[in-house]
Formats: structure tokens, sequence, C-alpha cells
């Protein structure tokens, strides 16, 4: 698909989803994938301007949630988008075609943040609307952080949370023995716990 090349060449092939449209169409749905992919396609539904340039840009974490519950054909139908990009790269290296909407769909880490400013520094990368949306909650400093910066403030349209911080993953395997033989995982990113 020549969108899904064009669409995420900027990220580094092994944080690329090797999975393509025909495997995720061989899914089978569920509710929190469903759910998933209704509330980010619904939300670009919304955003959408008829025939308007409009980028989609990403972080790491949207990306794999994206990769985890829609096909590239889907985004790029729903938000009448010419463009997904990663937001990480430089502004220099992005495909920016003059005037142009954004989207950054991103979650509110303080690298997401600060790359959506770098946008808006001192002069707009993109002359079109700005909205913002965000994975989960947006933290009280990222918010002032985002108020600091008075030529973002000019663009930005929406501001909004999505609450949609987890990947669908879909479960491959059975376990083979009795449950009690299974590690127990905690939430936390330590690992296992004892």
């Amino acid at each position: 698909d020549y969108f899904a090349v064009r669409a995420f060449r900027s990220f580094p092939p092994s944080q690329v989803s090797p999975r393509d449209a025909t495997t995720l169409a061989r899914m089978p749905s569920s509710p929190l994938r469903d759910f998933t992919r209704s509330r980010v396609l619904g939300a670009l539904e919304r955003l959408s301007v008829p025939n308007a340039p409009t980028a989609l840009l990403l972080d790491d974490v949207t990306r794999r949630i994206l990769s985890s519950t829609c096909r590239m054909s889907e985004l790029m139908e729903a938000g009448q988008l010419t463009l997904v990009d990663n937001i990480h790269t430089r502004p220099s290296e992005r495909s920016t075609e003059g005037y142009m909407h954004v989207i950054y769909l991103v979650s509110p880490t303080a690298e997401s943040i600060d790359a959506v400013i770098a946008d808006y520094q001192e002069v707009a990368v993109y002359g079109g609307r700005c909205h913002i949306l965000l994975s989960c909650r947006l933290p009280a400093e990222r918010l002032e952080q985002l108020r600091g910066c008075p030529l973002l403030m000019h663009h930005v349209h929406t501001l909004r949370e999505l609450n949609v911080p987890f990947i669908s993953l879909q479960v491959c395997a059975s376990p083979v023995g009795p449950l009690s033989l299974l590690p127990r995982w905690t939430p936390c990113p330590l690992g296992p716990s004892a």
C-alpha cells in the first residue's frame, strides 16, 4: 500500500509494525479494539476539512495504538489526510506543503508536548488550524507548557483527550497447563512480580 509506506517513512524500520492490512483484517473483532477504533476515527471525522490538505502527526505510543486498531486507508479516509508523519522528526525534514491543517495525535509526555511546541516556536510550520488530540489525561504542568507558547495558542482550535492509552493486542496462544503456572505480571514497567 503506497500510503502505508509514505505515511510511516519517518519511523525507524524497527518500530514499524510488521502487520499489514490483510493481517489486521483477519484479526477477530474485540470490544476494546472496536472502542479505540471508533474513538479515533470519530475524532478524525469531526476534525476533517473537505478538500484541504491535512497532516496527522503521531508519536511512537499513538502510532502503536493506531497500528493495533486501524488500517492506514481508514485513517486517511476518516480524516481526509494528505500526510501521516512522525512528530519527532525535525520540521525541516517533514513534508509541509505550504498552508496545511495539522492534527497532533500524541501521548501527553514531555517529549511529545515539546515536539508540538517546537513546531510553533518562531514561525508556524503548519499555517492552518491546529488540533491536538491526546491519548490520555493531560497533566496540569503540560497544559501550562502549551499555554506558554503564544503562536501555538493562536493556531489551536481543538485540545481533546481521547482516553485510549492502551494497545489492543490479539491473544495468539492459549495456556497449555494450569493457570497457576503462568507468571504474574504487574501493570508497571518493572516486569514480573515476585
